[in-house]
């Protein structure tokens, strides 16, 4: 993807337990599933980054359950966030079940392939299910939090796992290029005539 293009992760190491949320904190994120994934993992470091609506929210429930491996960075600069998710060995994309999540085209999913990175997701998105079924992300049912935080631990303990969906998500996301997708809504556009 072109974001990157004059960003160089190469030197990046992943940091043991460290995983990662990007994007904007909006009422479909299940801020629920953030928590209770700290609670679990308790040796492991979770980065929001990102800011928006929920994030007072989510400050509240970090505060209630006192936890201190949630880091809310706030909105960085493209190249600071992306380093930090390089550097983890995770990276999630945890929503609440919606109509808003089944019609969405969401972003981050592409951030995450692009760098590389082991995903751990919910299902209800087209783009879910493609990367479910080339082995490119763990997926998971909203509604299951258990299985969620399950995918979350065992790509944390399975380094060979890790790295299949990584290089699988790396190869899938080139076909999800702007150009692509471009080319493809004209060909659809054109074949309604």
């Amino acid at each position: 993807m072109n974001r990157y293009k004059n960003f160089n992760f190469e030197d990046v190491k992943e940091d043991e337990g460290v995983i990662s949320f990007i994007g904007t904190l909006l009422p479909y994120l299940d801020l629920d599933k953030i928590i209770n994934l700290a609670k679990s993992l308790k040796n492991s470091t979770i980065y929001v980054i990102g800011d928006g609506p929920m994030r007072d929210e989510l400050k509240r429930k970090i505060k209630k359950s006192k936890l201190s491996n949630i880091i809310l960075t706030g909105r960085l600069p493209d190249e600071e966030a992306f380093r930090l998710v390089a550097k983890s060995q995770v990276t999630i994309y945890p929503q609440i079940s919606s109509f808003h999540k089944e019609v969405s085209c969401p972003v981050k999913i592409f951030d995450y392939a692009a760098l590389g990175k082991a995903i751990v997701a919910n299902s209800g998105s087209e783009i879910c299910r493609i990367f479910k079924e080339h082995d490119a992300a763990l997926v998971s049912d909203p509604l299951d939090q258990e299985k969620f935080i399950e995918n979350v631990r065992t790509l944390l303990d399975d380094e060979n796992l890790r790295k299949k969906l990584s290089d699988n998500a790396k190869r899938l996301v080139k076909d999800f290029t702007w150009e692509k997708q471009g080319n493809k809504l004209v060909k659809m556009y054109s074949q309604l005539k």
